[in-house]
């Protein structure tokens, strides 16, 4: 039975559909790149604030970042929580050449490996973090299991 991923949406230009960023994680969950623990697994789309606001307050770096990852408890029954920085994708997306749905799912795959017990702070885990990510971005791709995010454009505000 897939697990439940409950998908928190915070970035109101986001537009994500639910379904499909549950397939992507019940597909890692079937591929050999390592098992992360069972239970619930809960992703957060954040904004750059809401992303700074989390990053201080559990890691005392006030400071955006891409994506953190916070492993849970097995014993309550819940296997984590990723959260991402849409506007960090956005922005990243843009400066590498990518669309906005590959930069978004290489940080749900960069957590959801370290859920399963991949690190990247050593120079040489970070090599095997990125061929990883690399490789399962493929394979996602091939089976088309990349979610179709998409950003709603942003309307000025009329001054009166």
């Amino acid at each position: 039975m897939p697990r439940h991923v409950p998908v928190l949406n915070k970035c109101k230009r986001l537009v994500v559909q639910t379904t499909e960023v549950q397939a992507l994680f019940h597909y890692l969950d079937t591929l050999e790149a390592g098992k992360i623990p069972p239970g619930e697994l809960s992703i957060a789309f954040l904004t750059d604030n809401e992303m700074t606001r989390v990053h201080g307050s559990f890691l005392q770096e006030p400071t955006p970042t891409d994506v953190l990852t916070f492993p849970g408890d097995e014993t309550h029954g819940h296997a984590g929580e990723i959260c991402v920085s849409v506007d960090r994708a956005e922005h990243e997306a843009q400066h590498r050449g990518y669309t906005l749905a590959r930069e978004l799912t290489l940080y749900l795959v960069h957590g959801w490996l370290h859920l399963a017990g991949w690190d990247d702070h050593s120079p040489g885990d970070r090599r095997r973090m990125r061929r990883a990510e690399a490789r399962l971005l493929g394979e996602m791709e091939q089976a088309g299991k990349i979610p179709d995010f998409r950003l709603r454009k942003q309307i000025p505000r009329q001054i009166a």
